[in-house]
């Protein structure tokens, strides 16, 4: 297929709209209902870090006529760094939504949390296994005058996947 035919431009921008449905169909499934362990994201950042060390030796004799002084290479480091931590914590949350795990459930006290424009409105709840308060979108019952919330989660060694949520009177 040519670069300048239709055919070839059709295909591209199927593909374009393709991945960035994708993006958002995947934002809303599983990162939203998804929550890394704090050892996850440590080695999620080592991997990403070791990973961009060991990409900018491979690639640092194809690009050395590009880059020429410190600043530049640092610039460069620090762009693929960024890039690296991202598909890693999509790679590490993707695998932590599709492992299976131990199904457990608990009820604990929560406080309304609203949206934003980038955040979506829900309960903040506290959980042990985590150590920490998580934000749950869209938990189902009353979510204004109850104030407990069942929560039904799946544990696995990465983190946990929250499966259901609802308010108790």
């Amino acid at each position: 297929m040519k670069k300048y035919s239709y055919p070839y431009l059709f295909t591209v921008t199927i593909a374009a709209v393709a991945a960035i449905f994708g993006f958002f169909v995947w934002r809303n499934l599983v990162y939203r209902t998804t929550f890394l362990s704090h050892t996850t994201c440590r080695y999620m950042v080592m991997a990403s870090l070791a990973t961009t060390v060991l990409a900018c030796f491979a690639l640092r004799k194809r690009f050395a006529a590009n880059i020429s002084t410190r600043t530049e290479y640092l610039k460069a480091w620090c762009g693929m760094a960024l890039g690296m931590v991202l598909i890693f914590s999509a790679l590490f949350t993707t695998l932590t939504w599709l492992l299976p795990g131990v199904e457990s459930s608990y009820i604990a006290p929560y406080h309304y949390s609203s949206g934003s424009s980038r955040s979506c409105s829900g309960a903040q709840v506290y959980d042990r296994d985590l150590d920490e308060e998580i934000r749950i979108c869209g938990p189902s019952g009353n979510l204004y005058s109850a104030r407990t919330l069942r929560v039904i989660k799946r544990t696995n060694a990465l983190g946990m996947v929250v499966i259901d949520a609802t308010t108790l009177p």
